[in-house]
């Protein structure tokens, strides 16, 4: 074999490594569906309570949830957040909440399937 096959070979075979190394992505980007049961804030926005359906948005470097709420009053909310990393992935969708007095905060989300916990 030349030289010259040799590479293509090797290049073929780095691209489709990288390719499946792609694939193995940490977040879905599909939509999830979550429902708040009481007003909660994240991070510096109130989201109403209600049902919503959460889609992945990326500005330059930076993770975005979205949050549009279902019903008759549509709103669209957007969430800045950090995705911190998780061993496996995760085995359900949970809300995580810490409060300040009354007021309820929702400081992270995490969707069944995702390998990251999103932090608000």
């Amino acid at each position: 074999m030349s030289y010259r096959r040799i590479a293509i070979v090797l290049t073929v075979v780095a691209l489709v490594g990288i390719a499946a190394w792609a694939s193995d992505t940490m977040v879905s980007w599909k939509s999830q569906d979550v429902k708040l049961d009481a007003v909660a804030r994240a991070g510096s926005v109130v989201l109403p309570a209600g049902e919503y359906r959460v889609t992945h948005e990326m500005q330059g470097t930076q993770h975005i949830l979205v949050m549009a709420l279902a019903g008759k009053n549509k709103q669209t909310f957007r969430v800045p957040c950090t995705m911190q990393p998780l061993v496996q992935a995760a085995t359900q969708t949970e809300q995580h909440y810490r409060f300040e007095g009354k007021e309820k905060i929702l400081v992270g989300l995490m969707f069944r399937g995702d390998k990251v916990f999103h932090a608000f």
